[in-house]
């Protein structure tokens, strides 16, 4: 407006908006006009309005209950304390871990294999595995990766200490003519060798190892439908909070959705 006089439809819109527009402006040229003193201050306020006001942003669209559920799982935070639960490793590979060989169990025994568990702040190791692998080479391997170690001392000792009774004549045995020179009679025995083993299989079935665990069966209720919800959504909270995880791999591995978030 304070450039030039304004065209035709210009004007007619101006009109529009304020009714004090006078009329010897809608008949104007440029040099009959001096904008000062002839152009209503009320033009010059609504154009420098409509210049100045910031463009609207569009509003975002609310967020559905499948974002929300996104987003709670992203930031790795439990529905509540209680969630955060472990379980001792001794109570899972009890008798030959035999609560992971069926998933076919009652609502009393699914609800007894919970209260094992306790609430915790930290976890010492979480066990992330597929239910359609086989759990029994599953439960082996578990019996060996957290037992080996104790089974191997223990044995090892043990057959050093009967070999070391035998040498002292303490343990029966039996006399074999050596197949090298000279061809002297000798005393066997196979009480080291057969000790050692039947000691290490024993050990590795009957040690209780000791760590505070995270497995599924135990530590999310199977029975409740709420109390397995608030499990499965503070599974981010849980694996935040533990020191280290034991992956358990199969064929199936990587099929398994919660396999792949456990692992990512």
């Amino acid at each position: 407006l304070l450039a030039a006089c304004p065209p035709r439809d210009q004007r007619n819109r101006f009109a529009m908006a304020s009714n004090q527009v006078p009329a010897e402006l809608m008949g104007c040229r440029d040099s009959d006009i001096d904008f000062d003193e002839d152009v209503p201050k009320e033009l010059v306020e609504i154009d420098t309005a409509a210049e100045e006001a910031p463009p609207q942003e569009p509003t975002a669209p609310e967020p559905t209950v499948m974002d929300q559920l996104a987003i709670f799982l992203s930031e790795q935070r439990a529905t509540s304390a209680e969630m955060l639960r472990a379980v001792p490793a001794e109570k899972v590979l009890e008798r030959c871990g035999t609560h992971l060989w069926s998933q076919k169990r009652s609502t009393s025994q699914k609800a007894e294999l919970f209260e094992h568990s306790k609430p915790v702040t930290s976890i010492d190791e979480f066990w992330s595995h597929s239910w359609h692998g086989r759990q029994r080479w599953k439960v082996w391997c578990l019996l060996y990766v957290k037992n080996a170690w104790p089974a191997l001392f223990v044995s090892t000792a043990t057959a050093a200490l009967v070999a070391l009774l035998f040498a002292f004549e303490l343990l029966p045995g039996w006399v074999k003519t050596s197949n090298y020179a000279p061809p002297e009679p000798h005393a066997y025995g196979a009480w080291g060798c057969w000790t050692g083993v039947l000691t290490y299989l024993l050990m590795i079935i009957l040690w209780k190892p000791r760590a505070d665990v995270f497995v599924d069966l135990f530590c999310i209720h199977q029975a409740n439908p709420r109390l397995k919800a608030e499990g499965l959504l503070s599974i981010g909270a849980i694996l935040k909070n533990s020191e280290s995880m034991l992956l358990l791999w199969d064929d199936t591995y990587l099929k398994r959705l919660w396999c792949v978030f456990e692992l990512a």
